[in-house]
């Protein structure tokens, strides 16, 4: 697949190859399902790194990492399971210490 984007106003080309076991060769429907592939992808990293900060984390530890991974994946679903906003978790996740977001997931 070949792309065109624009990053800090300068034009980028990239291709970009993939392994498929569709025995369709229709390169319009795989181009789509990638695409769908990567706008889920994309919507749920947005998520964890705006407001959960995740691409921030410094901890070297490996199973601290592992354990605030856990920890960001139960927070957002509840988050998710309780219909709350972006708007919602991102107050959270600036105002609340870790003790507190699981005081206030708590009484939700």
């Amino acid at each position: 697949m070949k792309r065109k984007f624009r990053s800090n106003k300068k034009e980028h080309n990239s291709n970009s190859f993939y392994i498929t076991d569709l025995s369709t060769t229709d390169a319009e429907y795989v181009g789509k399902g990638i695409r769908s592939h990567w706008h889920i992808e994309n919507k749920l990293h947005y998520t964890k790194d705006v407001i959960m900060r995740e691409d921030k984390e410094s901890t070297k530890n490996p199973i601290a990492a592992a354990n605030l991974g856990l920890f960001r994946n139960f927070v957002f679903n509840i988050l998710k399971e309780k219909d709350k906003s972006i708007k919602y978790a991102t107050e959270i996740f600036e105002n609340y210490p870790i003790k507190k977001i699981m005081t206030t997931l708590a009484r939700t």
